[in-house]
This record gives structure tokens, C-alpha cells and sequence, in this order.
């Protein structure tokens, strides 16, 4: 893995009119999480700002524009040709929320890390690598422990962080099996400095709180454009029609067909 160069409110029986909804289409239905004390307008504009995203998503995707049917208890009935259910509900349901996170680091230049049992210990950055066997993108190994990275906001000593609004909107794209993002020209500054500041050492990349890619950053980047590979062709394909469409306002909890959503 390398990391350098490189609307108008729905009501609530409301219909997004659309194709891609014959016969050989997917039907998935996704329960948005609306809190229970939130007003019918606000509901109503959290609900149309989801199939927005929704529709930004299958856009990116190469989808056809999905039918969404918003029922009375709010579920999203969404179908959709061109795509398999799982690959469905993981495109529509994740809320898909970026961070970008850089590891926490001693005086010395050392990698805190954390054991499953909750023991602190420190490693060299060349010790922080991918585990096959955890799966996790980044571990840290040492002599007689093996833990996680502990990670904090990636920003610069006084200065600008890197977040999701550092890229450039629809600025996430696929090259090959790497997930490729052009960054804002703020964000691109805030990259350069970052990048030359963390030479060696990974940068983390959250989605909704789960650490997804941990590349190492091996040079400073100059031309606002982070490279990301590893992912596979097809979970880089997923993650950038996640985040061109951005997050979702609430989370999605899948709802099994044939079951009436909660």
C-alpha cells in the first residue's frame, strides 16, 4: 500500500420517480436511523437529503438513477439495476463518514501503540505495517507484543487539519486497484505540509470510525493528488461512489426482504 504522487422535502409516502427500477434490478430496504424527538419538517429533510446521497452514490458508481419508495415509517425501499444486493446495501447503507487521521507520537518520534489488554508500547514507524491475519490495515509489531496504532486528528502543529472537505468534491476517483484523491487547493497545502512533516510514517483513512487504509506516506506530496492503493479494483470502486456521494445525514440499518422495516 503506497500513499505519494501520483429537493424539495419528502413527505412521508414520498417517491423518487426514476429508472433502473425493471425487472432485473436489486430491491434493498434500508431503515434510516431518524431520532425519535425530531420534528416531521426535520425528518422530512433528513429523508430527502438521503436519497440525495443515494442518488449522488449510484451516479458515481455508473448506475442508473435508483427508484426510491419512502414508506410511512420512513424505510427506503431502493431499486436498482446493474448491482448485486450485498454490494447494494454496503453502497446505499454505510453512512461513509471520512477521517483522516495521523498516528500519535512520542518525543522521540516513536509509534504509540495500544495491546488488545489495553498496555501501552512503542514501535519505529518501518514497525507499523498491515496484518494478514487481523486484517487490519495497520499493527504494530515490537519484540514480545503486537497492538494497534493510536491514532489522532491528522493536522498540522498549530495550523490546518485534513478532513473529507480537503478534497476537491467528486474528487475521489479509481486507478487500477488505488483509490485516487485530488484534493481542494486549501487541502492540497495542508497535504504538502503534512506529508513532508510525516515522511515514513502512515497516515490512517476512517470510514465511520473503522480504519480502512493505513499507507505510508514515502515522500511529500506536492501536486495535491494522494494515490491510496491496495484496496482491490472493487472495493476502490465502492469507497470512491461512497465518498463522491458523500455521508449520510443519519445512519442506515439494513432491514432483511420480506421483513416490515422497525
Amino acid at each position: 500500500m503506497r500513499f505519494a504522487l501520483g429537493a424539495a422535502a419528502l413527505g412521508m409516502f414520498g417517491l423518487l420517480a426514476a429508472c433502473g427500477g425493471g425487472s432485473d434490478a436489486v430491491t434493498v430496504t434500508l431503515q434510516p436511523q431518524i431520532p425519535a424527538n425530531t420534528s416531521n419538517l426535520n425528518a422530512a429533510a433528513i429523508l430527502d437529503a438521503t436519497v440525495g446521497t443515494i442518488r449522488q452514490r449510484a451516479q458515481s458508481y455508473g448506475l442508473d438513477v435508483p427508484e426510491v419508495t419512502v414508506t410511512a415509517d420512513n424505510a427506503m425501499t431502493i431499486s436498482v439495476g446493474g448491482i448485486d444486493e450485498p454490494t447494494a446495501v454496503e453502497l446505499f447503507g454505510a453512512r461513509a463518514a471520512l477521517e483522516f487521521k495521523q498516528p500519535v507520537l512520542t518525543v522521540e518520534g516513536v509509534v504509540s501503540c495500544l495491546t488488545d489488554s489495553g498496555e501501552r508500547f512503542g514501535v519505529l514507524a518501518e514497525n507499523v505495517n498491515p496484518d494478514d491475519v487481523s486484517r487490519s490495515p495497520a499493527r504494530c509489531f515490537s519484540t514480545d507484543k503486537v497492538g494497534t496504532p493510536e491514532w489522532e486528528e491528522a493536522k498540522l502543529p498549530g495550523g490546518a487539519a485534513l478532513t473529507a472537505e480537503s478534497v476537491r468534491a467528486g474528487g475521489w476517483s479509481v486507478r487500477q486497484d488505488a483509490l485516487v484523491a485530488t484534493f481542494t487547493a486549501e487541502g492540497a497545502e495542508t497535504l504538502e505540509a503534512l506529508t513532508d512533516t510525516l515522511r515514513g510514517y502512515p497516515i490512517g483513512l476512517f470510514l465511520d470510525g473503522e480504519l480502512v487504509a493505513a499507507p505510508r506516506i514515502s515522500r511529500t506530496i506536492d501536486n495535491g493528488e494522494a494515490i491510496i492503493s491496495g484496496f482491490g479494483a472493487a472495493s476502490a470502486r465502492l469507497r470512491a461512489a461512497q465518498l463522491n456521494g458523500g455521508p449520510l445525514p443519519v445512519e442506515m440499518a439494513a432491514t432483511p426482504a420480506g421483513t416490515p422495516a422497525p
